[in-house]
Formats: C-alpha cells, structure tokens, sequence
C-alpha cells in the first residue's frame, strides 16, 4: 500500500510557530507529527509514502534521516510553485493504483487500511474520509415557507459531514488536474461528480484534529498527550512527554 502526504504548506496560521519549521513537524507530545503519521501509516501496512513538498523541505528531509519506520521507503515530489491542496498530485511519480493521500496536518485515530480497503471494493475514483460535526450561524436562520417566515432561530447549530482531509484517491483523477493551474480539492472533487465519476464517503466516529490553528494544535496536543497508546496502540506511553505549543 502507498501513501502520499502533502506536506508544502506555509502554515501562515500557525505564525509564528511555522516560521522555521514545516507544520508536518509541530511537536505533539515530544514527537513531530510526521513521525506519528509514518509509524500509524506502517502500522496498516503502508510501505510507500511520497511526501509532497516545498516551503521548508529542507527540514522536513533532514528530520527524516532517523526517522522512517522499518520496512518503509520515503521519496519526495517537490512543487517549484503553488499548485493547491491537490495539484500536487499531478508531479507524483510512478503512481499506478489508488493511494491513501493525506493532508500533512492531521492527527487521527482512523484505520487507513479500512478506508483504503473500502475504497478497492467501492468503484469509486475517490473515497473521502468524513466526520460530523457541529457548526454555530452566527446569525439567525430563518425558515421560510412561500415567501412568509415562519420561524426563527437565532445562532442554530446545525450538523455538517466534513472532510477530514484523508482520501483513498485513484491515480485517473489527474485527468482532471490541469498542468498549469492551481487546483485544490474541492475543484477536483466537484470536476469527478460532474463528470460522473463516482466519490465516495467513509464516516467516522472517532479521533480527529486538524492542527492549522493555534487553538486546534493544543487541543490535538493535549489529547495525544493524554491518550498516546489510542493513536499508536502499543506504545510505551513514557516514551512521550508533555508538550506546549508555546
């Protein structure tokens, strides 16, 4: 099985902690998460992951030299310009069956191997791991029924399926990407459903941090800090130690 994570963001929202370093290596409990990632990735039986890369990958290859589980080979495709949240994928090589593909900012207890086995048997171009969340309008919602309102509710939370930015992505789907172009994956997603390309979903219930704030990197931080053996059964939960996102 083959991963690909996309790990060439800026993280401008992480300012200043991502002055220097990639967001793939913020520190979660005593540990960048890139190595969380790798070792969950190897865990399901990844033995491939190709790390998309740009700002900072100088880094990112540094860190590596210790780093990569046994059993698993690292390569790097590089973006010499933006190309988006899923332009990338056009640059990866020798890339002939579907791969996991993953956000670089991601902190889960998601079985990969069960979305990636899901997907297999599915006929889809792309399987999108979801999660349900609750989202606050900050106004208020007014239901309407020929043209007269009939209700109000002020600042309703409503329940939305988000993506949790972890795909099971068939290597046809760069048909849809142009060369040139800045593509991120909601344009690639809405180009697959219009051109009857079947995107599936698989919901989850579980662990899941998105860390490109401040806020949701000490949450994801204080959670992983707590609970190390849920992300990575079998741990040694001393081999981690308090962190601070300061």
């Amino acid at each position: 099985m083959r991963a690909i994570i996309f790990a060439g963001g800026k993280a401008r929202r992480l300012l200043p902690l991502t002055a220097e370093r990639p967001k793939i290596l913020m520190d979660i409990g005593g540990r960048p998460l890139l190595d969380i990632l790798l070792r969950q990735l190897r865990g399901c039986g990844v033995e491939r992951v190709t790390l998309c890369v740009s700002h900072l990958q100088t880094a990112i290859r540094e860190h590596l030299f210790g780093a990569i589980p046994e059993g698993m080979v690292v390569d790097f495709s590089v973006d010499a310009q933006p190309r988006g949240t899923a332009g990338p994928l056009l640059l990866v090589a020798d890339w002939d069956e579907p791969a996991l593909v993953l956000n670089g900012d991601v902190l889960t207890t998601l079985d990969f191997a069960d979305v990636h086995r899901v997907h297999r048997s599915s006929g889809c171009a792309m399987t999108i791991a979801c999660r349900q969340t609750e989202v606050t309008i900050d106004s208020g919602a007014l239901e309407i029924a020929d043209d007269r309102v009939c209700r109000v509710t002020e600042k309703p939370r409503v329940r939305v399926d988000v993506s949790m930015g972890v795909y099971v992505v068939d290597p046809s789907v760069r048909s849809f990407i142009a060369a040139e172009s800045v593509v991120d994956m909601p344009d690639l997603i809405t180009s697959l459903i219009g051109a009857g390309r079947a995107v599936g979903a698989y919901r989850f219930t579980g662990s899941w941090h998105d860390i490109g704030t401040p806020g949701r990197y000490e949450r994801a931080v204080a959670e992983f800090t707590d609970t190390p053996e849920v992300y990575l059964p079998g741990v040694d939960r001393d081999e981690f130690r308090v962190s601070h996102a300061n």
